[in-house]
This record gives structure tokens, C-alpha cells and sequence, in this order.
């Protein structure tokens, strides 16, 4: 069977087939592991949705990830490959869909590399996020999930992953990259060195042609965006506050 009839089928099993092995159950989603006859991995998310009928001409949020994820792609962006989607209509779940992905084989989320690293490491991460953070927001993508979590560590670089609200920007909207900053703060931890973040910063900033005044003024927004962020609650079982920053 060729991959993509292989795909296509597992798609299908995954609208209604128990998880495998289940990574996360959210409110309307889960997402979990499946290990094809052929070996290897694949990473399923399943999407349940209960639509008023206006709402039924939107894309489901499988099509919308794999949307971005295929757009990403193709400007050289390291995401994990769509595999394949599927959907149905509402049944008795609601309306379901699945998107199957390629499987990022790695040992570390760039947060947990981070909270073990060196300070000469973490700047050397540091530079490799600036850059790459500098050229998503460079694009006019924003991310709006961009916790060190959702980056992954493969062989020596960085993957980024959860982009099912990532968007291109119709028009500069500063807030949307603020936000992405401020996430990243906000989930960095305490281990990291000021010297280490104030190198993430400057080279991001350098990056995106930022003058001082606008360095100034993004920082601080960013900055006060954060604080918002740590006074709030979590929701829908989303990790809770950290420990370690």
C-alpha cells in the first residue's frame, strides 16, 4: 500500500477509533500516537467540535493546521509534515476531524533543554530562537502559542510545533508578535541567564530592523503582556504554573 492510501486510512480509523497512545486530552481535543503496520509514528490530533449551523461553513481546525503548517512549509520553516486530514459530520461526537502528522523524533522540548543547559549553551540557543522567531514574525506569521514547549530539540535544531493558531498577518499587527514574545518569557525558565535573554532579545530586535526606540517600546509591551499572562488562571487543563520560573 502506498503511503498516502496508508494515511489515508489510518486518517479514517482515527475519527473514531480509541486513542492510542494518548499525549493529551484537552476539552475538544486529543492527541495522541499511532504506530502504523509498516513502523514508525504517527502523531494524531482529533478535533470535536458542536457547531450552530452559521459556524458549519468554517474550516475545521484540522484543515486550518494543515493549512499552516503546508504554507509554513513551503517558506522553508522547520514544522512537522502533514501526513493526511480527515472529517466527518456531526454524528453523535459532534463534528469531528483528525489530522495526522509526521512524528518529530526528539529527546527534548527546547524548555526542558534549556532548564539543564549551560549559560554559554543557552546563548548559543538563544541565537538560534532569536533567528528563527525574527524570520516567522519577518514572514508575517504569527504563531499565538509560542510557549518553549511547543519547540522541539531534533538533532541539534529547533522544530516548531502547535501551530494550529498560527496565521499570516493580513496587515502588520504588532500585537500578535508582542504576544509570541511574551509567551516565550513567560515560559522560560529561571535557570536561563539574564545574559542569555538579553541576547535573545537584541538579536531578534537586530533581526527585524527594531530602531532603539521601537526595541524600547516593544520590550516594554512585551514585558507588561507577560505579567497578564502570569496573573492568569490556566484553562482546559492547560499545564499549570511553573516551579522553575
Amino acid at each position: 500500500m502506498a503511503d498516502k492510501d496508508l494515511y489515508a486510512e489510518l486518517a479514517a480509523r482515527a475519527l473514531t477509533e480509541a486513542p492510542g497512545t494518548l499525549l493529551r486530552r484537552l476539552p475538544g481535543r486529543e492527541v495522541f500516537l499511532l504506530a502504523p503496520a509498516a513502523g514508525g509514528r504517527v502523531l494524531v490530533k482529533r478535533f470535536t467540535e458542536r457547531l450552530a449551523w452559521p459556524d458549519w461553513a468554517r474550516p475545521n481546525p484540522a484543515l486550518r493546521e494543515a493549512g499552516a503548517l503546508a504554507a509554513l512549509a513551503g517558506e522553508g520553516f522547520p514544522v512537522p509534515a502533514v501526513l493526511a486530514t480527515r472529517a466527518c459530520p456531526e454524528g453523535r461526537w459532534g463534528r469531528r476531524s483528525v489530522l495526522l502528522l509526521e512524528w518529530v523524533e526528539h529527546r527534548q522540548s527546547l524548555r526542558e533543554r534549556l532548564r539543564e543547559a549551560s549559560g554559554l549553551e543557552a546563548r548559543g540557543w538563544a541565537r538560534a530562537l532569536a533567528e528563527l522567531v525574527a524570520r516567522l514574525h519577518g514572514a508575517g506569521w504569527h504563531h499565538r502559542d509560542l510557549y518553549l514547549q511547543h519547540i522541539l530539540v531534533r538533532a541539534g535544531a529547533l522544530v516548531l510545533i502547535d501551530l494550529g493558531r498560527a496565521r499570516p498577518c493580513p496587515r502588520w499587527r504588532t500585537r500578535w508578535f508582542v504576544k509570541d514574545i511574551a509567551a516565550l518569557v513567560h515560559s522560560c525558565p529561571r535557570a536561563v541567564p539574564p545574559r542569555a535573554r538579553l541576547e535573545f532579545f537584541v538579536r531578534y530586535a537586530r533581526a527585524r530592523g527594531l530602531s532603539a526606540a521601537e526595541r524600547r517600546r516593544f520590550l516594554a509591551a512585551a514585558l507588561a503582556k507577560e505579567r497578564r499572562m502570569a496573573a492568569h488562571t490556566p484553562r482546559h487543563g492547560e499545564e499549570q504554573g511553573w516551579t522553575d520560573r
